[in-house]
């Protein structure tokens, strides 16, 4: 399949500098129903929360037009000091067996969850957005691709993250100033999908499921052979200097070349230096000093300090006497993004990553971390 067509269908929308922060689907702490949804290796998850949002059911089922279930979780969710969410289960049924006794997302808000894979042996981080309404306006964002198995993350045809757009008109997407991971970050041309018609935020295209909201989505693409590829896009802010970013973040890391393939991680930034330390207790990060990486984003912020773009440098730190090696990394980074949550008004700061693996250049390394300021 054409790299064109690949970027054009898997992408996620956010807004701009000029749309407002905030997001028009319920908040979780609302006593109606508020439902996140997306899609996962093929798979469509759907979260709702009732009540007083604490209390959530957690659905997994084989595509969003179909009735089946494969199974479903409930209980309770805590928002933790550490910056996580846990959500602990207190029941499951259908052919869950391989789920735990909590799992682990990121909240951005009311806008969006990050989950951490939810069933043993899983290793797809799966991004949901709010479900029942599609965008009213035409929204913006920057959309990184969460996986592209098959791809050479040399290569310097590729494009991997870059501007989103989606057109309520003509109901399309489109992704301009594509870049690359080689080491001229090299831009790719614009591309677009075809018109699909949104209904209660989902538009099922014949490639794929776009999963729409006022300001995000998560769009899924079948490249045959059940090879789903997937965009997510979170919010994009102007940078005014890389020191704007400074501070402690939380998240996960998806590395398809690393010893440890997706794991919870943190990261230490000042001036644009980042340490970042893999995460064996989630409510205590801090006490995690393993350094996995570090991370240096180039001076000049390089692409497009405007769109919230920047790239730089990350190299690995093993511990089992594997060589050091660096590679390319590009970010969209946001140090203002707020949100309801509950009562109040919370505000947030986020890196979302794409990099070649320092463990092998050609693979892909995700990165989504989190800081609430």
């Amino acid at each position: 399949m054409k790299i064109s067509s690949v970027l054009a269908v898997t992408l996620i929308c956010s807004s701009l500098a000029a749309c407002k922060l905030g997001f028009e689907a319920k908040d979780p702490d609302d006593k109606d129903q508020s439902i996140y949804s997306g899609p996962s290796e093929g798979k469509w998850w759907e979260l709702t929360f009732t009540g007083s949002g604490n209390n959530y059911e957690l659905r997994r089922r084989p595509s969003p037009s179909s009735s089946q279930t494969d199974f479903t979780l409930k209980g309770t969710m805590t928002r933790l000091d550490s910056g996580y969410a846990q959500f602990s289960v207190s029941s499951k049924t259908g052919s869950g067996d391989n789920v735990g006794s909590n799992f682990v997302a990121l909240e951005f808000g009311n806008e969006a969850f990050v989950l951490y894979p939810v069933e043993s042996g899983a290793d797809e981080l799966i991004a949901i957005v709010p479900k029942d309404k599609c965008p009213s306006n035409d929204v913006r964002g920057n959309g990184l691709f969460l996986e592209r198995p098959e791809d050479n993350a040399t290569s310097d045809s590729i494009a991997w993250l870059g501007s989103f757009t989606y057109g309520i008109s003509d109901k399309s997407a489109r992704l301009s100033d594509g870049l690359a991971l080689d080491d001229d970050f090299t831009r790719q041309n614009d591309v677009s999908t075809s018109s699909a018609d949104c209904e209660d935020g989902i538009a099922e295209h014949n490639n794929g499921n776009h999963f729409l909201a006022d300001n995000s989505a998560v769009i899924e693409l079948d490249a045959g052979e059940n090879n789903y590829r997937r965009v997510f896009s979170l919010p994009a802010r102007s940078i005014n200097a890389i020191a704007d970013s400074n501070g402690n973040y939380v998240g996960f890391a998806r590395d398809f070349a690393a010893p440890d393939d997706v794991f919870y991680i943190r990261a230490e930034c000042t001036d644009g230096q980042c340490s970042l330390y893999q995460v064996s207790d989630i409510e205590n990060p801090e006490a995690s000093t393993q350094l996995y990486y570090t991370l240096n984003f180039d001076d000049n912020l390089n692409v497009n300090n405007s769109a919230g773009l920047a790239t730089g440098d990350i190299t690995n730190h093993p511990v089992n006497g594997d060589p050091q090696n660096q590679s390319n990394i590009a970010c969209s980074i946001n140090t203002s993004f707020s949100s309801e949550v509950g009562s109040n008004t919370k505000n947030y700061q986020f890196l979302h990553c794409n990099a070649q693996s320092p463990y092998n250049r050609e693979r892909l390394l995700h990165l989504v971390l989190l800081l609430e300021s």
